[in-house]
């Protein structure tokens, strides 16, 4: 009895001979000769199969990436490969991706600029092209917001001891502020949807703007006008836009133009009063809303069609940096999956986390900061806005007196510089910024979107 199923796993059915012997006879001969064969096929005549190549008389197997090769055609084709040739001596070396039909491959701290190899350039000088700097300083060339090429620049690194490099994509690139649709002056908050609509706060131009091409032309479309300055946060969901109008003491609904307090607006810190509101966070029901309400060094909850506050959540009313009191609290985020709740505590230099389903969730516990204002790695200066990443837990931070974004990692007790200079200095340039005021990551933390304040921009810094 012959079993149709083999007892091992792996099984030789068959094997195939290669040998000049068998070539000698078929290639380049008439389609007739190889009618039958398994080794070469028709092509106007006997040719190698596909992803094969003839080499000193018989057909080989095209190579991989990286693979040292001897001869043109070599290389898979199909993957968009091709071997390589010293642009010195004409040898040829390993498969390389075609790039720019590049003809052959430089030498090493060299590149092809499109007619010759040159040498790549050092930090800060011109580049034009991405490959045109030193990778082996860690070198890349930075492009401007209109994507052209400028200079080559350190790239980002782990250590945060490097600069990434921002893209405007809203805003002028060259930190000038005004008042028509492509420009902005002194934006604060910022809230992207998952769709890409980037929502962003024209603080001195007392409006609201919405960018629904993220980065492509930096035309803005006016959804709120004639705000009162001063404004300070916004937040968007499904239906509704709110808007922390700090100055006068409310939060705004748009478009029903709503508000809370519905009447009383004060500078008192009472339940019916919201004292300089920053940073907002809605839960997915719509009906409740988390206030920074900071002058009262608190965060509150406010329903939505309440004529007062449902619950004094964090904070004392006093301001102080003990573990269940703020100073001067400004930006928030709120995790509503886990019941956390992130506070930048502007005043004590750090980040608290609410845990509200704790016994004791008026506790904050800092997982950033809370080492007394500086520049160091482990310290943060007058923080303003703060986001957590979905998928990791990473903490971000607008360091805002440094002029940074720092990245703390789940228990980290020293942050990374992710955007910004990693000194603290403030600048105009692509890899700088002035006074961030509030950030947000995308859906898939794939990009940081920095409200770049004292440059009048919103930056966008890739992640990954």
């Amino acid at each position: 009895m012959i079993s149709s199923l083999s007892s091992r796993p792996l099984s030789i059915i068959g094997s195939i001979q290669h040998s000049p012997e068998i070539y000698s006879s078929l290639h380049n001969q008439s389609c007739s000769a190889c009618q039958y064969s398994r080794y070469e096929q028709c092509s106007n005549v006997c040719q190698c199969p596909l992803n094969t190549y003839w080499n000193q008389g018989i057909c080989m197997n095209q190579l991989f990436e990286n693979q040292t090769c001897t001869q043109a055609n070599a290389c898979r084709k199909d993957l968009n490969l091709t071997c390589a040739q010293n642009c010195n001596n004409g040898t040829y070396t390993q498969c390389v991706p075609i790039i720019n039909n590049q003809p052959c491959q430089c030498p090493s701290l060299t590149y092809w600029n499109g007619s010759m190899c040159v040498n790549k350039s050092l930090e800060n000088q011109t580049c034009s092209q991405l490959d045109a700097c030193r990778d082996d300083l860690n070198l890349t060339c930075a492009t401007n917001c209109y994507g052209s090429f400028t200079t080559c620049v350190k790239k980002k690194i782990s250590n945060g001891s490097s600069m990434s490099i921002g893209i405007t994509v809203a805003g002028y690139c060259n930190c000038s502020s005004g008042n028509t649709s492509d420009t902005l002056h002194s934006p604060n908050g910022i809230f992207l949807f998952d769709n890409g609509t980037l929502y962003v706060l024209d603080t001195f131009n007392n409006r609201v703007q919405m960018f629904s091409s993220v980065g492509i032309d930096r035309i803005g479309q006016t959804l709120i006008s004639n705000l009162t300055i001063y404004t300070s946060w916004l937040y968007a969901d499904s239906s509704t836009l709110y808007v922390a109008i700090f100055q006068s003491n409310y939060i705004l609904f748009w478009p029903s133009m709503a508000t809370i307090p519905p009447v009383s607006r004060s500078s008192t810190c009472s339940f019916t009063t919201i004292s300089s509101p920053m940073g907002i966070a809605v839960d997915r029901s719509g009906n409740n809303i988390y206030i920074v309400n900071q002058y009262c060094h608190r965060v509150i909850v406010w329903s939505r069609n309440s004529t007062n506050a449902t619950q004094i959540l964090v904070g004392t009313g006093i301001a102080g940096n003990h573990s269940d009191q703020l100073n001067n609290p400004y930006g928030l985020y709120f995790d509503e999956d886990h019941s956390l709740l992130y506070v930048a505590d502007r005043g004590n230099h750090r980040i608290q986390l609410f845990n509200l389903t704790s016994n004791n969730s008026n506790i904050g516990i800092t997982v950033a900061g809370g080492n007394g204002p500086g520049v160091a790695m482990n310290q943060l200066q007058s923080p303003n806005g703060v986001w957590v990443s979905r998928i990791d837990g990473t903490v971000y931070v607008a360091d805002t007196g440094n002029h940074r974004i720092q990245a703390w990692s789940v228990n980290a007790t020293t942050g990374i510089t992710v955007a910004g200079n990693s000194a603290g200095l403030m600048g105009t340039n692509a890899s700088e910024l002035r006074t961030p005021w509030s950030i947000v990551l995308d859906q898939n933390d794939n990009n940081l979107y920095v409200s770049d304040t004292g440059n009048h921009r919103i930056q966008r810094f890739s992640l990954r």
